[in-house]
């Protein structure tokens, strides 16, 4: 933890702090100040909050931490904060922040909202949104339009333009080399080092190169009255779609230097985040719709503020893989998270939108399954699986198994034929859009890993084959522990189904080598996802 000296706090002062805070969420979860029983609220963290969410209000308890670039380690702070906050929300949310509650104690110890008597804290009081109206909600499901960012991108230019200008400093390259040089820092943290150094290192030499290359049209942006009191952290998770409404909330408060700043940083957030998020097509109208409706000719800065944004992501990632209060799986994914976004910058920077096509094969418990969610956790695409297509496609559900032989039912040649067929359209149809595609099959056949090759060459895509291995005292231990475990929703594999597939399976060979790679399974995620980021960032 820093203290304003630039110092590391102690692990006891931090270890203090995180035990405060979880006792003063079990109280408040309890205490029936938010109008309804425990059972009815969520509780959420973040790196620097506790969010409690009933069905139709949220309150946001700041925690005492000091990050350096984010200061809530005193009482007065966080009170500060909070009121900034709403005060600056209400000027994309104006219906949605609904004030300040301050927390005190009464004699008999219990926890109350009241102006009168010591405060304990301060929690900023919102309207709750439904999650299923948000523009990440749509993403995920896949209801996102085009239509939609286009309404986003009016919105953000209407707000830029009738924003407060902001101090030329804030836009000057110095400043902005600054922040990077901060967020590029993060990769020395004990997560960080678990990140793949050579991807960080290019960014940085990216980012370093083009602010000095650009020093006089940055210079003219300045002039040109650009920067401005902005958002600072546009996200797809903070834009609601409410009727005809748009609301965005949560705005950088605490920092001046990330809320002030050139608008097409403040719009490469949203750019990025969409991108990440699977939906190229969709970044590119946002920035489209907001140079037809501001007249900002901004586009050629994107690959910069795009590259730029990622790595804040990266970044905050990062912190949260170093808090204790996550546990070790939310570390994890922190760390997947960092991993996602420091390879979104490095291809941002490379100003590289061409999609892949990524199979992910081997046998029956070799791991090719948990591989490929691992990859969609650092990669902007999701997984189509043969064993929920097959299952699909014969009007089965989840955990409705046919453990049959291999060629007969669910497993015969006709089957195949159509599940691979079913696998191989669902990757066109992303390609086509410009989307990144992940497939999870076994892929046995050279002749299938050939189709979906000669695919990606059809559509100019790139074709990456990753062959999950693992030694059979590991693969029988995993099909003996899913056995036990009441078996995986889709897979009808068994040990047999393992050797069976072993005897058939056409091992890699000729041309195919220069675009496939062989992932053991039994290594960490994090060293499985750095070798094939790395496999596909510099192949």
């Amino acid at each position: 933890m820093l203290h304003r000296d630039g110092e590391m706090g102690s692990a006891e002062s931090r270890v203090e702090h995180i035990q405060d805070v979880s006792h003063l969420v079990t109280e408040l979860r309890d205490s029936g100040l938010f109008g309804c029983g425990p059972r009815l609220i969520e509780v959420r963290q973040t790196h620097a909050s506790v969010v409690f969410l009933t069905p139709s209000d949220v309150y946001k308890l700041k925690k005492p931490v000091n990050l350096g670039f984010l200061d809530y380690s005193t009482l007065r702070r966080r009170a500060l904060m909070a009121r900034r906050e709403v005060d600056l929300n209400r000027r994309l949310a104006p219906s949605v922040y609904l004030g300040v509650k301050r927390l005190v104690r009464a004699p008999d110890g219990s926890l109350g909202f009241s102006d009168r008597g010591p405060a304990v804290d301060y929690l900023v009081h919102m309207r709750r949104l439904p999650d299923q109206s948000s523009l990440a909600a749509r993403v995920a499901s896949a209801e996102a339009s085009e239509a939609d960012v286009r309404r986003v991108a009016r919105r953000i230019a209407a707000f830029h333009a009738a924003a407060a200008p902001g101090p030329a400093r804030y836009g000057s390259g110095a400043l902005l080399w600054r922040n990077a040089s901060e967020n590029l820092a993060s990769l020395d943290s004990p997560a960080g080092r678990l990140l793949a150094r050579p991807m960080g290192e290019e960014v940085g030499a990216f980012l370093r190169d083009f602010l000095h290359s650009r020093k006089e049209a940055l210079a003219a942006r300045v002039a040109a009255g650009k920067v401005k009191d902005g958002h600072g952290d546009l996200r797809c998770e903070h834009v609601y779609f409410e009727g005809d409404a748009i609301q965005i909330i949560d705005c950088i408060e605490f920092c001046s230097r990330f809320r002030f700043g050139d608008v097409a940083l403040d719009l490469a957030f949203l750019a990025m985040d969409l991108a990440v998020a699977g939906c190229p097509r969709l970044a590119r109208a946002l920035v489209e719709e907001y140079e037809l409706a501001s007249g900002d000719g901004l586009a050629a800065l994107m690959p910069f503020c795009m590259s730029y944004r990622a790595t804040v992501r990266s970044k905050v990632a990062l912190v949260r893989a170093g808090e204790p209060e996550f546990g070790v799986a939310g570390q994890g994914s922190a760390c997947l998270e960092a991993a996602r976004y420091l390879y979104a910058a490095l291809r941002f920077s490379r100003g590289d939108e061409t999609p892949w096509l990524v199979a992910v094969g081997g046998l029956t418990g070799s791991g090719k399954t948990t591989a490929a969610r691992l990859l969609s956790a650092v990669l902007p695409a999701g997984v189509v699986s043969a064993d929920e297509t097959r299952k699909r496609l014969a009007g089965l559900g989840p955990d409705e198994h046919r453990y049959l032989p291999a060629g007969e039912g669910l497993y015969s040649a006709e089957m195949n034929r159509a599940v691979y067929r079913r696998l191989a359209e669902r990757a066109e149809a992303a390609l086509r859009r410009g989307e990144w595609a992940i497939l999870d099959a076994t892929y046995r056949r050279r002749a299938d890993r050939e189709a979906l090759r000669e695919l990606a060459r059809r559509l100019g895509a790139r074709f990456l084959f990753v062959e999950c291995t693992a030694p059979e005292e590991v693969v029988r231990a995993r099909l003996a522990g899913r056995e036990a475990r009441g078996g995986d929703p889709w897979s009808d594999g068994t040990w047999e189904t393992y050797r069976s597939q072993q005897a058939s399976f056409e091992p890699l060979a000729g041309p195919e080598r220069a675009d496939s790679m062989v992932l053991p399974t039994a290594l960490g995620q994090m060293e499985q996802a750095n070798r094939v980021l790395g496999r596909l960032a510099y192949a």
